[in-house]
């Protein structure tokens, strides 16, 4: 999971604002509103026994660094 949640930070994430992404083998796989992203969940642990993908909801908040 460490490798899924570096990538997510990397990413340029711009375009998800406001959605939840869910990340498995540093791909996201799924992204949208709760409930869409918590159906692509469930069919990618039935898919990935023994994976945990990582799930974030990307602020839809200004970010400054």
């Amino acid at each position: 999971m460490d490798a899924d949640y570096e990538y997510f930070r990397s990413i340029d994430k711009a375009q998800y604002t406001g959605e939840w992404v869910v990340i498995l083998d540093k791909q996201i796989v799924a992204h949208g509103t709760k409930e869409s992203a918590r159906e692509k969940l469930l069919e990618i642990r039935a898919k990935s026994p023994g994976k945990t993908p990582f799930i974030a909801k990307v602020s839809d908040k200004l970010q400054i660094s």
